[in-house]
């Protein structure tokens, strides 16, 4: 289909509304694993698709937590959803292991990162930068990485259900 594109940093990205059906893939590696333009539905999107792979990551945006997303987009990145995210928003993270380079930057302001699986691993350092409040739950932090609150103010952070490894 022409509105259908496989190449480039996003998986699979849709630049049409033709009614493209995107199912029973494995989607690996990709700062936004599939982008919906608008036109799809994530919370199908992330049902219908395997992410699961040692290499997969897979978030959605959502307005509150289990409900609907925001974005058409599904991401292997936490920090490409922030960036799309906006204030009052959930970003659910399925199971992966998410390297955001050195940093991982949360900007938004009163956004939750939440762990919706197990085997969540974030293999970078989180540097918050919200300025109101930020939480993040139910994570895993490999060894050597932690969580640094950067922004001016005094934001309210809430950690919770995460491990922070040290081998």
């Amino acid at each position: 289909s022409d509105d259908l594109d496989v190449s480039g940093g996003t998986g699979i990205n849709v630049d049409g509304d033709s009614g493209v059906t995107i199912e029973d893939n494995l989607i690996v590696g990709h700062q936004t694993q599939i982008d919906g333009a608008g036109q799809l539905d994530a919370g199908a999107l992330l049902a219908n698709n395997t992410f699961d792979d040692s290499r997969a990551q897979a978030a959605v945006v959502r307005d509150a937590r289990g409900g609907d997303t925001t974005t058409a987009n599904v991401y292997g990145s936490i920090e490409q959803a922030d960036s799309d995210a906006n204030g009052d928003n959930v970003i659910e993270v399925s199971s992966g292991t998410y390297s955001d380079g050195a940093n991982l930057n949360i900007d938004t302001d009163d956004i939750e990162v939440v762990g919706v699986a197990t085997n969540i691993v974030i293999d970078s350092n989180v540097d918050l930068n919200a300025a109101t409040s930020a939480v993040i739950e139910n994570v895993d932090f490999t060894s050597g990485h932690d969580i640094t609150q950067s922004s001016a103010g005094n934001p309210e952070v809430t950690v919770s259900d995460a491990t922070f490894q040290n081998t």
